[in-house]
């Protein structure tokens, strides 16, 4: 798997500096971490295997097959068959040779509860080798009173498939109710912390955390204007800021807004060339395309960029290759990080080649070594390209 499957080689030597990486389950975990992308969400019921088969979503590469909100808990039992049943034709196509493991995105499981999910792995053990088909499992409403619940099942997977990582999503009111979140952060911190070689990445749930005060931001908003909700993701960056340096990535939160006009946002390649794309506008709000769900949605992608958040929920199979092109690393980029990296030992403060900021060597570390690990999974960009080359 590596993104930006849909652009052809010949393409990729024009547009890239230093084209992309290919990954799979196996790949590295400090790779991996960053390497989601934007996460498809799709209800457990959907069978998802011709999709995959045919590569349809060519954009794809990861998705989370739900069993919590996305269905009626009454078709959980439909759900989890499909799933299965998904899982059992991924397998029969790889022993037939029509697909190739390495090629397929990153498969994983959305449960319901600790319950749900002990009780779901017991119907995998009697078929483990399905769990070669399985990157990991999302663990919904994660808090101190299932944590250990989760992450003990979360072990015994392990003991069949030493490579199915764990993803919290923080959503519960412990999480952003003013009394109760520093206590509840800084335990998780904890716990994720002695269990961090099966976390994979740590997700977060905004739509739940804006239900809680009954607010939902609009298609002309982003979740970072919504304070009370915003105030919350600052914090879990700032506990979790350890863990996501050296450990773990987290991801930005579901951009809930798309239209039917939302997969042909643009006529054709010469369109999107002729298109600007200036981050100070689209900041500012002044609209990129005549489509506002599209140009919230990049807008909102660089505000967690900038927020310290890596990757995103997405439910339209449309938004992935936005937020996967947006990750995509800049030359700008790249060249400081690169700098900053070599000139680690010396220190000091230094103008950029661009001639525009000062790299300060010490204090910009930590951003160089991730836009380094950017670089590696996303590629870096030409200079006279944009990530609407990606889209």
């Amino acid at each position: 798997m590596r993104h930006y499957m849909h652009i052809d080689e010949n393409k990729l030597e024009e547009v890239f500096f230093l084209k992309p990486s290919f990954f799979n389950s196996k790949t590295e975990k400090n790779s991996l971490r960053f390497a989601l992308g934007a996460t498809l969400y799709m209800p457990g019921t959907k069978y998802i295997a011709p999709y995959l088969l045919e590569k349809r979503y060519s954009h794809l590469t990861s998705y989370t097959m739900c069993f919590e909100d996305s269905i009626r808990e009454k078709d959980l039992e439909i759900a989890e068959r499909t799933v299965l049943n998904t899982l059992r034709t991924l397998k029969m196509a790889e022993d037939e040779n029509r697909i190739d493991l390495d090629e397929l995105p990153l498969f994983f499981i959305r449960v319901r509860n600790p319950e749900q999910f002990e009780n779901f792995f017991n119907k995998l053990k009697n078929e483990h080798y399905l769990l070669n088909y399985i990157s990991g499992f999302v663990f919904p409403k994660f808090s101190t009173l299932n944590a250990h619940k989760y992450i003990s099942i979360l072990e015994e997977v392990n003991t069949y498939n030493n490579s199915i990582y764990g993803m919290p999503i923080l959503e519960s009111s412990e999480i952003i109710l003013i009394e109760k979140r520093n206590e509840e952060l800084l335990n998780l911190k904890a716990l994720l912390s002695e269990k961090k070689d099966l976390i994979l990445n740590i997700r977060v749930g905004g739509t739940d955390l804006s239900s809680i005060f009954g607010l939902r931001r609009s298609v002309a908003m982003s979740i970072y204007d919504l304070g009370v909700v915003a105030s919350g993701l600052y914090n879990i960056i700032n506990v979790f800021s350890d863990l996501a340096i050296n450990d773990v990535a987290i991801s930005g939160v579901v951009w809930e807004y798309f239209n039917s006009k939302f997969k042909n946002s643009f006529e054709d390649d010469y369109s999107k060339r002729n298109l600007n794309f200036n981050e100070e506008k689209i900041l500012a709000r002044t609209p990129l395309t005549n489509n506002p769900a599209l140009d919230g949605l990049i807008r909102e992608v660089i505000l967690d960029k900038s927020n310290g958040f890596v990757g995103k929920t997405v439910i339209h199979p449309a938004q992935t290759s936005i937020v996967n092109a947006m990750y995509c690393v800049t030359l700008e980029e790249y060249v400081d990080a690169k700098f900053i990296l070599d000139n680690f030992n010396n220190g000091g403060v230094y103008k950029s080649t661009s001639n525009n900021k000062m790299n300060e060597i010490s204090p910009h570390y930590n951003w160089a070594k991730k836009i380094m690990d950017l670089a590696s999974i996303y590629g870096v960009l030409n200079s006279n390209y944009s990530y609407l080359d990606l889209f």
